[in-house]
């Protein structure tokens, strides 16, 4: 367990923290690496848990591949594995992963000519994936539970023989992670066409077997606690950031500039590299956001809309049941330790009600690192203690770190 609690009467700014790179974009371009076959080339590294477990299971001739609580693994390896020809792979995890749900993806890689089981649940992890030669070109997924599934298809349609077209039925959740996939083809040279009406993504093969350079990108999800602690401090605070990539960045993440402008008077001077956040006013009384494109800020919002007393609604984080954890129960349990509720609203979305109040907490986590991430900015309230510390490694290995540089002591206990 982890204590907070800020040294001093403000945050310090001096030096600027170095944000980590963002492991979605990093996920994605290690399966593209080892699909192009040394082909690709990325100019940074990425050293969180989620990247290392991508990585290992990857370069390792292990047949069974444990991936732990790393979601992003489970979907983006069944797909790669299905169609590495002549391999056979067992892919398991942690007891919540084996409670993810991945049926919508087995069954269009599936009736696609793929070879993927079930070992003990239907529709869940752990799988038996025996790679196969894929010829069929098209597929229709729904886009209502995880934009993974569509993203772990469209990696592994260049190198398919006819590319794949991926007919969208349904709402799409999260399309802003599905507009970075098709990002990093369309960097490598592969040809991508996107009709709106009815949804489509057509990959074609890839053609080009030239050398391509990735390039990673700092993480916004990771910016945006820095945000929430600027966001709860008095007018005229500021904090700069180091965020590789950040003004052309496509990371749905990013909306937290404009929800934290709007909502709670922090603005942004953006460069290339770089970020500086500034308090120019107070947060409004009441404020509404769809988080469907967002859904990794939407636990960090929630924290900092209930301690600076802002009537917000949540809508579109339905997916938030099927992460780490169920992070809208976590949620709901937590914030009710500051006397602060998340209810549901009778005809959509989420909302907080309550009068928040500080006190010498302790927060569970839940094997979920944006639990422990969310709710670290409230030390410059007050003392706050936080269980399990250690699962922020999953994205962000040096945070507590970082914490302690702008002010917020952090102790062992």
């Amino acid at each position: 367990m982890i204590r907070l609690s800020l040294s001093g009467d403000k945050i310090r700014d001096k030096e600027a923290i170095q944000l980590p790179l963002s492991k979605s974009v990093a996920n994605r371009i290690l399966i593209l690496q080892y699909l192009y076959k040394g082909k690709v080339q990325t100019e940074f590294d990425s050293t969180c848990d989620d990247v290392e477990v991508m990585r290992e299971s990857l370069e390792s001739k292990s047949r069974i591949k444990n991936i732990g609580h790393a979601g992003t693994a489970m979907r983006f390896l069944t797909a790669f594995f299905s169609i590495k020809e002549s391999s056979e792979v067992i892919l398991e995890g942690s007891e919540r992963m084996h409670q993810r749900p991945i049926k919508l993806l087995v069954s269009a890689l599936n009736s696609l000519g793929a070879d993927v089981t079930y070992l003990k649940n239907i529709g869940y992890p752990p799988l038996l994936v025996k790679g196969k030669k894929i010829t069929k070109e098209f597929i229709e997924i729904e886009g209502h539970i995880s934009s993974q599934y569509i993203s772990a298809l469209i990696l592994i349609a260049p190198f398919l023989e006819n590319g794949l077209k991926i007919g969208v039925k349904g709402k799409l959740v999260s399309r802003s992670y599905i507009e970075l996939t098709l990002a990093l083809l369309r960097a490598m040279s592969v040809y991508v066409e996107v009709k709106e009406e009815p949804l489509s993504f057509k990959i074609h093969p890839l053609l080009s077997n030239k050398l391509k350079v990735l390039n990673q990108e700092g993480d916004w999800s990771a910016a945006s606690y820095y945000y929430s602690i600027i966001a709860l401090s008095p007018i005229g605070s500021k904090l700069r950031l180091c965020l590789k990539g950040a003004k052309h960045s496509c990371q749905g993440d990013r909306a937290i500039v404009d929800i934290m402008e709007k909502a709670f008077g922090v603005n942004t001077e953006l460069d290339n590299n770089s970020l500086t956040l500034i308090k120019t006013a107070n947060s409004k009384e009441k404020f509404e956001y769809n988080f469907t494109n967002c859904p990794d800020i939407a636990q960090t919002i929630m924290v900092c809309a209930a301690a600076s007393g802002i009537d917000f609604v949540f809508d579109g984080i339905e997916t938030l049941s099927i992460k780490e954890t169920n992070r809208i129960e976590a949620m709901q349990n937590e914030l009710a330790k500051f006397n602060v509720s998340l209810k549901r609203k009778k005809k959509s979305g989420y909302c907080l009600s309550g009068s928040f109040q500080t006190s010498n907490t302790v927060i569970e986590t839940y094997n979920d690192h944006r639990m422990a991430m969310s709710f670290a900015p409230l030390g410059i309230l007050g003392p706050i203690s936080i269980e399990d510390e250690g699962v922020v490694s999953k994205s962000y290995p040096n945070f507590w770190d970082d914490m302690a540089t702008i002010g917020l002591i952090s102790n062992l206990i």
